[in-house]
């Protein structure tokens, strides 16, 4: 519902369904993904660091931390929040997340590429 009213031009209504979506069902991560998507897309990162980090800690499982999503996705989710903190100027928080990305999904080049930016940006090696 939530992608049909993006599709709608209808901000609001999608970050209504959305958030009614992740709010109905405590393991659902993807909700949480679009709507940090929607909120970056309006400019809006704050929000959206907060959704997407809401929606890391949803899919780990386990004492060990592992991951119960497709590692791609679960890679690109970490990309996102990485993106977004770098947006906010939190480079360094951006690295860690994109570290964990590539720990992931190792074939994610985007992450790879974003995690060497920070980096580079950082004088970190």
């Amino acid at each position: 519902y939530g992608l049909a009213l993006v599709n709608l031009d209808d901000v609001d209504g999608a970050i209504h369904a959305f958030t009614t979506a992740a709010d109905m069902n405590e393991y659902e991560f993807d909700a949480l993904s679009n709507l940090g998507l929607l909120y970056s897309m309006a400019s809006r990162h704050q929000e959206a660091a907060e959704a997407y980090d809401k929606a890391t800690r949803r899919i780990r499982q386990g004492a060990d931390g592992s991951i119960k999503a497709d590692k791609r996705a679960a890679a690109e989710l970490y990309t996102n929040l990485g993106v977004t903190l770098c947006d906010l100027e939190r480079y360094r928080e951006a690295m860690v997340v994109f570290a964990k990305a590539v720990v992931i999904d190792p074939t994610f080049h985007d992450a790879a590429t974003n995690l060497k930016a920070v980096k580079d940006a950082l004088g970190a090696s």
